[in-house]
């Protein structure tokens, strides 16, 4: 895990990242902390344009650091007009850079999270059976013997899982289906994927299903379960959801033509298809409009805390403890109202008033908590950023991470920021400074590095 934090306004931008990098076991039972990682970087040697980092610190098993440093080398002294068009230029090194050859680990990609969500399907109808007590198909579901003829009663509970895990499927198919599509995939071809990946995909469902629900693979209907498994798998990876190894990337500074700061970031995890899956995060440009913005990345609980003057989680508290005190309280007036008018009233009136007023009250909250925010900390907060110096924005990015990092040290959590903070600063003028920067070696020993690094 990590933090990281953009300050901009109209004289530059400031940017800040802890060095801790989180690795965890395959199930995630057991963290160790590294306090070693970067994650600010320049993105040209002679522009004022950088990158940074959170999240997974490798992309399809190989290191961010070294794939940003090859685009770097390639690059050279090419600009471009906007922020933007510098993260577009880098999707595309993504997919033809030769040396890094992206293509060639699709299938990999694509089978470790189709072996993901498979997990989390029969996880799921696990559960599910376990809630319902229902122990015969249970030990079904986990059996392994083969029988040749199954007796009557094994037929009908297998038909029983079967017909519990398509409504399931039928259920994900309908929600990711309704979910927005990611950017990377926009001319997604269904056709071509499926004449690619298809019988590949079925053959891997039923490798996986036979070493974890093996009773299911001799189910009447297993044809059409893996017909419903592979339209969900295509569902996800069409989504924005975030798959496994996904990486957060925030292109910051000033294009050729962009007299003040910019901030695009995306996140991406794989490549469909020969084409980059991501999807759009922050598309940030300072004007006169829009003079100034303070955005965090990753783990930004202390930071939103300091902007909006109240801690996300203690809002979502409030605001359930609040529907559910409503609809508690109302359900006792309206059973009391039947009571007392022995049952001659219409009882879907009820609910139906039931639920306005309590969306009534529940926006009434919202709004009044908003606008109460607004005015006496977002506001004023940013009112404030307009003016900073750009070496005001550096404390501040800087003491926003200790922040997050005292947080994480201060309570029963896990470590997860930490280390040196790396600052920099990034100004049309002076292009990109840094501030504060660690280094793996001693500045005295290795001239030649500073003196080849524009070569």
């Amino acid at each position: 895990m990590t933090a990281v934090v953009a300050i901009l306004n109209k004289t530059g931008m400031a940017l800040a990242a802890d060095s801790a990098a989180t690795i965890t076991n395959g199930n995630n039972s057991q963290s160790k902390v590294f306090n070693t990682a970067n994650k600010v970087f320049t993105l040209s040697k002679h522009h004022p344009v950088a990158i940074m980092i959170y999240n997974n610190s490798e992309f399809l098993s190989t290191p961010w650091e070294l794939i940003i440093k090859l685009y770097r080398k390639g690059l050279g002294k090419k600009s471009f007009r906007t922020v933007t068009e510098y993260s577009e230029d880098f999707r595309k090194f993504l997919l033809k850079n030769q040396l890094l050859n992206f293509k060639k680990k699709e299938r990999e990609f694509l089978e470790n999270n189709l072996y993901r969500i498979v997990q989390n399907i029969i996880e799921d109808l696990r559960n599910y059976l376990i809630d319902q007590n229902d122990l015969k198909a249970l030990s079904l579901l986990h059996n392994f013997e083969k029988y040749e003829n199954p007796p009557q009663d094994e037929i009908d509970i297998r038909k029983q899982i079967a017909d519990r895990l398509e409504g399931m499927l039928d259920q994900n198919i309908k929600d990711f289906n309704g979910c927005p599509k990611s950017e990377g995939l926009s001319e997604f071809d269904l056709e071509i994927f499926n004449k690619n990946n298809r019988d590949w995909i079925h053959h891997c469902i039923t490798e996986m299903l036979k070493h974890s629900t093996p009773s299911l693979i001799y189910s009447d209907n297993i044809e059409g379960l893996k017909l419903k498994i592979t339209d969900l798998f295509i569902s996800i990876v069409q989504s924005k959801i975030n798959l496994l190894g996904a990486t957060g990337l925030v292109f910051v500074g000033y294009g050729s033509d962009q007299i003040y700061p910019a901030l695009y970031s995306i996140e991406t995890d794989g490549i469909v298809n020969g084409a980059l899956r991501y999807s759009v995060n922050q598309d940030i440009v300072i004007s006169d409009h829009h003079p100034c913005n303070l955005v965090p990345f990753a783990q930004t609980d202390v930071m939103n805390t300091f902007i909006r003057g109240m801690n996300p989680d203690i809002h979502n508290i409030i605001k359930d403890s609040l529907d559910k005190s409503l609809s508690s309280t109302l359900d006792t007036y309206n059973s009391t109202i039947v009571k007392n008018t022995e049952g001659k009233i219409d009882e879907t009136l009820l609910e139906t008033l039931k639920q306005d007023f309590k969306e009534n009250i529940m926006s009434s909250m919202q709004n009044d908590i908003e606008s109460i925010l607004q005015n006496s900390h977002i506001q004023p907060t940013l009112q404030a950023l307009r003016f900073l110096s750009k070496e005001d924005l550096a404390e501040l990015a800087e003491s926003l991470i200790y922040l997050t990092f005292l947080k994480r040290r201060t309570t029963s959590s896990l470590e997860s920021v930490g280390g040196a903070i790396d600052v920099a600063i990034i100004s049309k003028g002076d292009g990109f400074i840094w501030k504060k920067r660690k280094h793996y070696f001693e500045d005295k020993l290795n001239q030649h590095f500073f003196q080849n690094y524009f070569n």
